[in-house]
């Protein structure tokens, strides 16, 4: 791992697909031609400060959140390691659009909350895309793509119940 930032150009779409799913602690590194590459995440999961800066005005994230009604702690060094990947992709998001105020308009979506599955459990996919889209429809009719996003896209507000 060189430590430089490779964009992939041309190649077969597993490669890259390979890369981009090869998250530290959980999965290995894919090589391809010199480079070992890993997810993007590490360095930054939602490149909003890179947009910008290739002259992005107006900008809209979907943001995956972290699991924040999680019964207990993590169990297990991937599990553990991922839940801490998720923390640092949403204390990144909220730094850079710190960095970006008033330089681009950033539409952020609202995460999952409150969310009890944990990055590593894939058992709830079709319900987690389900919410997911349900949420941005209504993120969307109530005006999200008319209003920037501020420190609130960052709150967590809990039902009683936990849900997945």
């Amino acid at each position: 791992m060189d430590g430089s930032a490779t964009c992939l150009s041309k190649g077969a779409v597993s490669d890259a697909v390979l890369a981009s799913s090869a998250i530290p602690i959980a999965l290995p590194s894919v090589q391809i031609g010199e480079h070992h590459l890993i997810d993007g995440a590490v360095a930054g999961n939602t490149p909003i400060l890179t947009a910008a800066e290739l002259g992005a005005e107006r900008i809209v994230v979907l943001q995956t959140g972290y699991p924040c009604a999680m019964q207990g702690p993590p169990r297990g060094a991937i599990a553990g390691g991922l839940h801490a990947l998720t923390l640092l992709i949403s204390n990144q998001m909220e730094r850079d659009l710190k960095l970006l105020a008033g330089k681009a308009d950033v539409f952020v979506a609202p995460h999952l909350c409150p969310l009890a599955v944990s990055p590593f459990n894939f058992s709830e996919g079709a319900t987690l895309i389900e919410r997911s889209a349900q949420a941005a429809r209504a993120w969307i009719e109530a005006g999200g793509l008319n209003r920037p996003a501020d420190a609130s896209v960052f709150e967590h507000h809990h039902a009683k119940s936990a849900a997945t």
